[in-house]
């Protein structure tokens, strides 16, 4: 796994993303649009739907549809009966995917909330140029779905189960020694969700570690499991803020070392429109009971969702500064992730 492949790929996306997914919507907006907007509409993007052949209009199809005015209408001429703000007007090509202005029912928001029904698959790419305690650089791949699992009769409350499988490239030790490479340990988590209000959500469950590691070094050889937890406030317009915390702690006896550490995610985003998002100090830290060792990521990320077609994709970047840790934790971090996402 080369460094820059990784950074070559990321930038490809994030091109795709700053570019608006033109070609997608010039496609949209050359089938169905003729000059002068309607006034008011929601549609503004220097244009007014065609009528459809023969018929009505599509945004008077969609206020008949809605009940919103009596009887067939025909076609609308520029400048003839315009229609009142808002009523039947088409929805914006990217509706689903606007960030989080209305507290956040959309994609977008969705997407960056731990507590939130939503699928994705999940591919991220850390690049680490350098270590604590070791030489050179170093790469991380991992694989996530995320998978909700709706309440029923036998499931009391709805499911947030997210599964990583990460393989890492590792650095070099101070003498030369080349490090192993190889798969990580496999985290299963599983998070039982509690809505208490509109703006606030609580969700607790288990994270479990499986020692299927190829190298010791990349693994920690011991069975974990442990209690999970995740809160998410919403209340402030355009914002998330939260926290998300596992604990895993080794069970049975081994000739490996026993654990005991807790990951934590701070949730700070505030959404844009366009479905783009910012957020601070959202990199994973950990504290590791048994040596008392904590490490504190200085982290920010800059990402998008975005529509590939007619499929929801989300891209971020996340460059992060550890301050301290121990031996080989990173010191730097630039993380790209990349996700296909359904609702």
């Amino acid at each position: 796994m080369r460094w820059w492949a990784s950074l070559a790929g990321g930038m490809v996306i994030l091109a795709a993303a700053l570019g608006d997914c033109t070609w997608a919507q010039s496609a949209y907006l050359n089938d169905h649009v003729v000059e002068g907007p309607p006034a008011g509409s929601d549609t503004e993007r220097g244009g007014r739907l065609r009528p459809e052949a023969e018929g009505e209009p599509t945004w008077l199809a969609a206020s008949l549809s809605d009940g919103l005015r009596p009887g067939p209408l025909e076609g609308v001429a520029p400048g003839e009966r315009e229609p009142q703000a808002g009523a039947g007007a088409p929805p914006a090509l990217d509706a689903g995917i606007q960030a989080g202005a209305q507290g956040g029912s959309d994609v977008a928001s969705d997407f960056t909330n731990p507590t939130k029904l939503l699928t994705s698959y999940q591919f991220n790419t850390w690049y680490h140029p350098s270590f604590y305690g070791a030489v050179g650089s170093g790469t991380e791949f991992l694989v996530r779905p995320v998978i909700p699992v709706p309440k029923s009769a036998l499931i009391p409350a709805d499911q947030i189960v997210r599964i990583e499988f990460p393989v890492e490239s590792m650095p070099h030790l101070p003498n030369g020694l080349a490090l192993p490479n190889g798969f990580m340990d496999v985290q299963v988590f599983d998070l039982a969700v509690f809505p208490l209000s509109r703006d606030l959500t609580l969700a607790a469950g288990a994270i479990t570690i499986l020692p299927v590691a190829t190298s010791p070094v990349t693994g920690q050889g011991r069975w974990q499991f442990g209690p999970a937890f995740a809160g998410v406030y919403t209340g402030i317009p355009k914002w998330q803020m939260g926290l998300l915390l596992q604990n895993s702690i080794s069970l049975g006896s081994s000739e490996w070392p026993a654990v005991s550490q807790t990951f934590y995610n701070l949730i700070l985003t505030r959404h844009f429109e366009q479905g783009w998002y910012g957020s601070l100090m959202g990199a994973t830290g950990t504290y590791d009971w048994r040596a008392h060792e904590l490490t504190v990521p200085v982290s920010a990320s800059l990402g998008r969702v975005f529509s590939v077609g007619k499929q929801p994709v989300n891209f971020s970047v996340t460059p992060a500064y550890y301050a301290n840790g121990p031996a080989l934790t990173p010191k730097l971090e630039l993380e790209f992730n990349f996700a296909l996402i359904y609702r």
